[in-house]
């Protein structure tokens, strides 16, 4: 039989209540659980951000931009709220935006690319971005052929690039030229280079009725995740700071001398 405790001396101590420990750990447990909860919801329903670098390979003469040259940037969007996964072409989808396109996107002000050239700050766009996707799962998928009449082989290619009303636009692009890459775009860290190894940064610049010209194109280096260190929700730190000192509580009162045992 199990054997619970009385608060106070001798036989005329009041009893404890035998389902306080029980409370207090299915208290713990329920916080616990919102906690989980609450992380996988912020693992998916907040901003993701991306850091990368990389050296100039070339460039036209008007940049002032030397082949050697480092870049660093970052980007970075929240796919909660403005995801498409459109499908065009047969095998290609906006995985994210949309503007160009001419599809109705509404743009986010946790969309941002930030671009340094030579530790110079080069672009900085907010509330517009775009992250498009084509692929082939194996060769021939799509009916699709090269000019010799073979078959395409499997490929990945991604491109990340900003849409906003700067003369300049950027665009990264990820590929992988020899397989399929089943990626998503809200899992923070399916963009990296070595699912995708080849990768390749250009800036475009814009001139009212002379088009656009590449101004300059680098090989990136390093793609890398922005841990996302969102804080605990009060309201479950509250509950697990209360549980735990409830149950300590009740387990220091049961083991105090003078305690008296009951048979339940």
């Amino acid at each position: 039989m199990p054997t619970l405790h009385h608060e106070g001396s001798g036989s005329s101590s009041s009893p404890r209540h035998p389902g306080s420990s029980t409370r207090c750990v299915a208290l713990l447990a329920l916080s616990a659980a919102w906690l989980v909860g609450a992380g996988a919801a912020n693992v998916h329903g907040s901003v993701i951000e991306y850091q990368f670098s990389g050296v100039i390979t070339s460039s036209d003469p008007s940049s002032g931009v030397a082949s050697g040259t480092p870049f660093s940037g970052t980007f970075s969007f929240d796919p909660s709220t403005n995801s498409l996964g459109l499908g065009f072409e047969g095998f290609g989808q906006m995985l994210y935006g949309g503007a160009s396109s001419g599809v109705a996107s509404p743009s986010s002000s946790n969309d941002a690319f930030h671009l340094q050239v030579g530790g110079q700050s080069v672009l900085n766009e907010t509330g517009s971005l775009e992250i498009s996707e084509s692929y082939m799962r194996y060769a021939g998928q799509f009916g699709y052929l090269d000019p010799h009449g073979t078959p395409d082989p499997p490929h990945t290619s991604v491109i990340v690039g900003t849409d906003g009303p700067s003369t300049l636009s950027a665009s990264l692009s990820l590929s992988n030229p020899s397989s399929w890459v089943p990626l998503q775009v809200d899992h923070p860290g399916d963009l990296n280079l070595g699912q995708l190894p080849d990768a390749t940064l250009t800036l475009w610049k814009h001139a009212a009725g002379a088009g656009s010209m590449m101004f300059f194109q680098g090989t990136i280096q390093s793609l890398t995740a922005v841990p996302n260190n969102t804080p605990e929700p009060p309201l479950a730190t509250f509950l697990l700071l209360a549980s735990g000192a409830g149950f300590a509580r009740s387990r220091r009162l049961a083991s105090r001398p003078g305690a008296t045992p009951v048979t339940a």
